[in-house]
């Protein structure tokens, strides 16, 4: 297993303070915009951690026609604390990395006629976050469309085949 890199390995590399790197990627201080994106780029080439989707991104994407990750839910976001803020970082994320962000939410109809939302083009995206779908049918339909997906908050069970 390969060892995991650490911001003090990103700091060596770069000839900075462990310090400045943190600030960097921390998105915290005070550091000029281009230390700041030479950081960043350094720390996805490295393969650190918090760059594992931007380096899989620019590797592995490279149809200029995917530029959009979204959001299907069942239900409203943006109702507690922890849905507004995961909203807006995984917003921020997608903008950093250059993508689009769309949140659609899936109406009792389209859910039961297994119905991508209006306005969805698969052509156009790139990924897709599944949050609180609690249908298993609808579950399964989204993962046929051979799009990357992360299922968060979703009580679905899946058989193993």
């Amino acid at each position: 297993m390969p060892r995991r890199v650490t911001i003090q390995d990103i700091a060596d590399e770069m000839g900075l303070s462990r310090n400045t790197v943190s600030k960097a990627i921390n998105s915290t201080g005070i550091i000029a915009e281009s230390t700041r994106s030479a950081i960043l780029k350094k720390a996805a080439e490295m393969g650190y951690k918090l760059f594992a989707i931007q380096q899989a991104a620019e590797t592995e994407n490279s149809d200029p026609e995917k530029k959009e990750l979204v959001i299907i839910t069942g239900s409203a976001l943006g109702g507690s604390h922890f849905s507004a803020s995961m909203l807006d970082e995984m917003q921020g994320e997608a903008s950093h990395l250059g993508y689009g962000f769309t949140m659609y939410r899936v109406m009792t109809k389209e859910r039961e006629e297994l119905k991508l939302p209006a306005n969805f083009d698969t052509k156009r995206v790139a990924g897709i976050f599944c949050v609180e779908m609690f249908d298993t049918a609808y579950s399964h339909m989204l993962c046929s469309l051979g799009l990357p997906i992360v299922f968060i908050d979703t009580a679905v069970m899946f058989e193993e085949k």
